[in-house]
């Protein structure tokens, strides 16, 4: 994906594509050695190393945080249900990856709000029946969770645990309309839920530096 066009191909689907500011799930990706990238992404990344060099590192420590995580949410809280928020482009140890290597049975659902995120996740988990993506803002909690395709996933372990997680996506979210990371008390839920919080500093996505 590096042809700087206004209206790419991502995943073989011909979705309009912001090619002239940076998307953080773009600009996380690469630095993780990502390929899903444009040279205003990888420009924007450049110019904020000499400001702030430990970027690359505070992303590759997110992820490294993410296994610890739900390596311990598997093994030792028995959770067999996920919502990645904010998941980001597909790379190493995905949450669905991790989960599965010691909870076979684990189901999850990525949420996302970038169309190339949502192209990508959705082709290369079309196939996997206990995997879900879905289109959300982590603002919305209550949309999210009530959205059909996560009801659906859920309904079989509807009363089990869930981990809800927002990886690295807290410190780029808008503070006019602050996230919440855990879900709404109100209505049917999970019976609990975990939030994990790791900052790392990007930027919102389809918003210029």
């Amino acid at each position: 994906m590096h042809s700087d066009n206004q209206t790419g191909t991502a995943a073989g689907q011909s979705i309009p594509i912001p090619y002239d500011i940076p998307t953080s799930a773009r600009a996380y990706g690469w630095m993780l050695g990502g390929k899903d990238n444009y040279e205003v992404d990888r420009s924007f990344l450049l110019s904020t190393l000499p400001s702030f060099p430990e970027c690359v590192d505070i992303a590759r420590q997110n992820r490294e945080f993410l296994f610890r995580v739900v390596r311990y949410l598997t093994r030792e809280a028995g959770i067999r249900q996920f919502i990645d928020m904010g998941c980001g482009l597909p790379t190493d140890n995905n949450v669905h990856q991790v989960a599965r290597s010691f909870a076979p049975d684990a189901r999850v659902v990525y949420v996302d709000i970038d169309p190339i995120v949502l192209a990508h996740g959705r082709a290369l988990l079309a196939d996997d029946d206990s995997t879900t993506v879905i289109t959300g803002d982590m603002r919305d909690q209550k949309a999210i969770l009530d959205h059909p395709d996560l009801v659906r996933s859920s309904t079989s372990t509807s009363r089990s645990p869930c981990s809800s997680s927002p990886w690295g996506t807290t410190s780029p979210t808008p503070t006019d309309r602050p996230a919440s990371c855990g879900p709404p008390s109100s209505g049917p839920r999970p019976a609990a839920s975990s939030a994990s919080r790791r900052s790392s500093r990007t930027i919102p996505y389809g918003v210029p530096p």
